[in-house]
């Protein structure tokens, strides 16, 4: 029998403990479905001000397994509200740009009306990543009223499948 245990920690706390055993040797793609699978308990553990933080370090997590070529399937994608969004191709919209800029353009995707076409956005290497389906228009979001991302840079992949995510941030980079 393999055993991982992870610790169960918020904002650097350790709340408890997390075990997963199986008989065979975990894998590297097993290993990072526990972290995913801790990232997703902590999370669901710290209900303050940093579950945002939280949860954009998951969606930043969940989109690394993706463009590894983990298969959504096997991921807790529903957990971030992604289900919807991988269910089919999706358009890669890469954004590089100053920090805060990037951040505004995190929070406003994340707050975005589904009317806008149904988005999701993860900071990946230092930028942002932006998912679009397929049938929604290849084009970066308007900024928001009272905002400047006007030093922002986009790249925009073609139409890819999820499994071809990797392909698509390189397209969009």
């Amino acid at each position: 029998t393999h055993i991982v245990l992870q610790s169960l920690a918020a904002a650097g706390r350790v709340r408890g403990f997390l075990a997963v055993a199986r008989p065979e040797v975990f894998t590297t793609a097993d290993l990072a479905l526990v972290n995913v699978g801790v990232a997703l308990v902590s999370l669901a553990m710290e209900r303050s001000i940093g579950t945002d933080t939280a949860r954009r370090e998951l969606r930043s997590a969940l989109l690394a397994l993706l463009a590894d070529g983990i298969p959504a399937e096997r991921l807790p994608v529903a957990g971030v509200g992604w289900d919807e969004l991988l269910a089919g191709p999706v358009r890669v919209l890469v954004a590089d740009g100053p920090a805060a800029d990037l951040l505004a353009l995190v929070e406003q995707v994340e707050e975005s009306d589904a009317s806008e076409g149904w988005r999701g956005a993860a900071l990946f290497e230092g930028r942002v990543v932006i998912l679009q389906p397929a049938a929604a228009l290849p084009q970066p979001p308007v900024p928001a009223p009272g905002t400047t991302t006007g030093a922002i840079a986009w790249g925009i992949s073609d139409v890819v499948p999820v499994t071809a995510l990797g392909d698509g941030l390189r397209q969009g980079r």
